[in-house]
């Protein structure tokens, strides 16, 4: 036993992982010491087992994926939500380079903005938000990033629905103001589609576009007068080889006085008898130009020959 007692010895047992070394015939005093440290030591090491168990299982029930990412880059540590949201094992994502698994998940062209940021991304039919967070720093060193993936298809898609849904019922309220004034006044709408090769364009804005042009051409009209809209297969020829629908709008209406036929296209430009915001041309008119068309007006108040007349050029192609 003897052979056991030197500093040597009990240095090698101590660093090959003995908790503790007695040397027979062993003091009391120093046994019951010992036992009782190794008993606090055994409790520490159960409670720290389980803290890691309460962290890893609060850590996989996150509903966002979560990943650990040193400051070189490479995931050291992800969730299990994050394997499935991106469909990759925990082998796949951690020792990897963040930014080759969020090119190989969501696209080469998805970079990694340097320091905090939300991004939303499409991968297929379906949307994410990817966040990054630096870790911050100790004694002046970036310790890493903590990167956050969440998908949010459905809350783009119920987004998308309230949009759709936000714009039937403003085509509705439109249609019932136009369709009283038809009424009211007892227009006729004569219409001549010639055109034969469809637009380019938004719908939607198309569509605010030309409600709010007729919506004008109605209420300028005279009681039981008429109003002409009209299609036609054109070309914009200042784009060579670009074809183009004309559209136009025409009433027999009071017509526009000469001092503000320069004015109509500018924001916020309104009359007395209007009384209204006075963006609806600027707006169409900006709408049109964005989508590579023109919007022109041709107006006189002279009596009897009164009326105004919106033509559009649409371009059948898109916007180089």
């Amino acid at each position: 036993m003897a052979a056991f007692q030197s500093n040597e010895s009990k240095l090698f047992a101590l660093e090959s992982g003995a908790d503790a070394y007695l040397i027979q015939p062993a003091d009391p005093v120093v046994l019951v010491a010992t036992v009782k440290s190794l008993v606090r030591l055994n409790s520490a090491e159960s409670k720290a087992r389980l803290a890691a168990q309460q962290w890893q299982a609060t850590f996989d029930a996150l509903t966002e994926g979560v990943a650990i990412v040193g400051a070189d880059g490479i995931v050291q540590r992800c969730n299990r939500t994050m394997t499935s949201l991106l469909g990759k094992t925990y082998g796949e994502i951690e020792n990897a380079s963040l930014a080759d698994l969020v090119h190989r998940c969501f696209g080469p062209e998805t970079e990694i903005p340097a320091g905090a940021r939300l991004i939303e991304v499409k991968s297929g039919s379906r949307f994410f938000r990817l966040s990054f967070d630096p870790i911050a720093p100790h004694q002046g060193v970036l310790e890493g990033n903590i990167f956050i993936v969440g998908e949010a298809t459905k809350q783009k898609l119920a987004e998308e629905a309230l949009l759709i849904s936000e714009r039937l019922a403003a085509t509705g309220r439109m249609m019932a103001l136009n369709n009283r004034g038809l009424v009211e006044k007892r227009l006729c709408i004569r219409t001549e589609w010639n055109a034969t090769v469809p637009i380019w364009g938004f719908p939607a804005q198309l569509h605010q576009v030309f409600s709010n042009l007729i919506r004008n051409a109605i209420e300028a009209s005279f009681p039981e007068g008429e109003i002409r809209i009209r299609t036609s297969d054109s070309r914009i020829w200042h784009r060579p080889g670009t074809r183009a629908v004309h559209v136009s709008i025409a009433d027999k209406g009071i017509g526009i006085p000469r001092e503000n036929l320069g004015k109509i296209f500018d924001a916020f430009f309104t009359t007395e008898d209007l009384k209204r915001s006075g963006i609806g041309l600027w707006l169409g008119s900006t709408i049109i130009h964005e989508q590579g068309g023109s919007l022109r007006v041709r107006s006189t108040d002279r009596p009897c020959r009164s009326g105004t007349c919106f033509s559009d050029l649409l371009p059948c192609g898109p916007v180089e």
